[in-house]
């Protein structure tokens, strides 16, 4: 059923560093679309501190972007590990603060890979995108077809909207018992309003 999913979300974190400007990596529309790039993915990428916020430098555990990307600490980034999941890499990157100087090198982005056909179109409210075939361009409401999605698939891109990451609300549950900062779930109802 939907209700076994969640989007990843993000939770507020006092003086928590929100990051931008990904360098060391062109393909940044491959890192939303599930596209796999473990093999070859350069060891020099750098997310910077957001320099319109100097004083704002804490490293939270689900670390918020403009990329689009889910962007975890190292302590995130082993808790995730432990748990198998399937069709996931774990891209290295380093954080760089507002002073150009390296803030964090244990800091991953978790691509998930090979996204699942799981929207319901009928039920959904969308417009697909006219530069872009295949792709979705604006979401109103999005309802899941749960019986298409592989029992293994815990963490996963949407085939066709990349907007979003889901996950099953068993692993969300796990992860919020870990203590970790920063993180926050959607309801799939909620969807896009929250």
């Amino acid at each position: 059923m939907s209700e076994d999913f969640v989007i990843w979300g993000a939770s507020t974190v006092a003086d928590a560093a929100i990051v931008r400007d990904l360098e060391g990596f062109d393909d940044e529309f491959g890192l939303t679309i599930g596209k796999p790039l473990l093999k070859g993915f350069p060891t020099d990428v750098e997310f910077h501190m957001d320099p319109d916020f100097p004083k704002d430098r804490v490293l939270a555990d689900n670390v918020e972007n403009e990329n689009m990307v889910v962007l975890v600490s190292e302590a995130a980034h082993r808790f995730l590990l432990a748990q198998q999941l399937s069709q996931v890499e774990y891209l290295p990157v380093t954080i760089v603060d507002q002073e150009g100087r390296p803030a964090s090198t244990g800091h991953v982005i978790v691509n998930p890979v090979d996204p699942v056909d799981a929207i319901d179109m009928a039920r959904s409210e969308l417009e697909m995108s006219e530069i872009s075939e295949g792709y979705i361009d604006t979401m109103d409401k999005l309802v899941l077809a749960p019986e298409r999605i592989p029992a293994d698939r815990h963490l996963f891109r949407l085939e066709g909207f990349r907007r979003v990451v889901v996950v099953r609300r068993s692993l969300a549950q796990a992860i919020d018992l870990q203590g970790f900062t920063g993180f926050g779930w959607i309801e799939i109802d909620d969807y896009p309003d929250n």
